[in-house]
């Protein structure tokens, strides 16, 4: 189902995939610019997003559309860069210690 409302659970799972792909791929720096700059424009930027790209929600699949939904509120924004930070951090940590 294409517009169908996410709990937070679901919610809260696309924040830590999200966080963990981020720090998997090396990617902290820029996802961290990218999401300090996009969190003023949250609001407007997830429903653009998604009426812009709701053509292609079929053809990429529907959890496209589950990201523009968990990233148009501030705090989600802000607990996904807190959470990468804390993850980058912990990443580090453990290969200062294994090193």
């Amino acid at each position: 189902m294409l517009w169908k409302e996410r709990t937070q659970e679901e919610i809260d799972e696309i924040i830590e995939k999200t966080a963990q792909m981020v720090v998997d791929k090396d990617l902290v720096e820029p996802a961290l610019l990218f999401f300090h700059s996009y969190k003023p424009l949250a609001p407007v930027g997830g429903r653009l997003g998604g009426a812009t790209f709701a053509w292609l929600i079929p053809l990429l699949g529907h959890t496209l559309d589950d990201y523009f939904v968990a990233f148009r509120e501030y705090e989600n924004v802000e607990r996904v860069q807190k959470l990468i930070e804390e993850k980058a951090s912990k990443k580090k940590a453990d290969n200062k210690k294994n090193n």
